[in-house]
């Protein structure tokens, strides 16, 4: 009986720095006797199960926490008139002539870089 009690303290000793649930485990085998190589497969499996689980528990919690915020994030759908547009915005039209400015400085911009570009070559030879 003393033998036992002191293998439970020379366990507790160990594995309470650990984790109590291994040093609990550890001094249940103790007790039992088993060999070292099975208690230390057990203490093994034991902290295999408890990550994994834990994993899992972290996966499914950031899952969830990911559906329930699709439905927040949303921005409500602007209300359009009889003819697409927007009441409070601008026309189709403005939009279109918008569109077509925005695309002609775009090529203006390139012709003036192209015409640079050749004023370079001529000016070396």
């Amino acid at each position: 009986m003393e033998r036992t009690n002191q293998r439970l303290q020379k366990a507790k000793a160990n594995f309470s720095k650990i984790n109590p649930n291994i040093a609990a485990i550890h001094a249940m085998l103790a007790i039992k006797g088993q060999s070292k190589e099975r208690e230390m497969n057990q203490i093994i499996n034991m902290v295999m199960r408890i990550v994994m689980r834990k994993m899992l528990n972290k996966g499914i919690d950031a899952g969830f926490n990911k559906a329930a915020s699709i439905g927040r994030n949303r921005k409500p759908q602007p209300q359009l008139d009889d003819y697409g547009n927007q009441p409070d915005g601008p026309t189709q039209q403005e939009v279109r002539a918008a569109r077509r400015a925005k695309r002609q400085n775009k090529q203006g911009a390139a012709q003036a870089k192209q015409a640079m570009k050749v004023a370079r070559r001529v000016g070396k030879l």
